[in-house]
């Protein structure tokens, strides 16, 4: 589980690896103005990195985007929120085939050194 602090749809907390269930879990604190919800995301090693990527990627849509219409400005916020949520993952997951993934769609290149030390 990856937990995401929300503050008007924007900042996304770190995550821990739980290596053996490959599960994401982080806590996150609200404040006034901020709602904290939760991704849940299994990875599946009997699907590809390419499914699996797919696969967060959805979750982190659906739980960073406002239904409805809105502002530019908001959804702004929200494609912020799913950036920082995907790179928290492939960082967290420390995976080189879904760093490649990763680095391919978005240009956004997670450094080894980092998912290195992520461990």
């Amino acid at each position: 589980m990856i937990a995401i602090k929300r503050l008007a749809v924007a900042a996304v907390l770190g995550c821990a690896v739980i290596a053996a269930s490959g599960q994401f879990a982080s806590s996150a604190s609200a404040g006034p103005d901020q709602t904290t919800f939760t991704i849940v995301f299994d990875y599946d090693g009997a699907q590809s990195a390419e499914h699996n990527y797919r696969a967060f990627l959805r979750e982190a849509r659906r739980a960073c985007t406002t239904p409805g219409i809105r502002p530019i400005s908001l959804r702004k916020l929200e494609d912020a929120c799913i950036a920082q949520a995907v790179d928290s993952f492939v960082q967290k997951l420390g995976r080189t085939d879904i760093a490649a993934i990763h680095f391919d769609r978005t240009g956004r290149r997670i450094d080894s050194s980092r998912i290195l030390a992520a461990r």
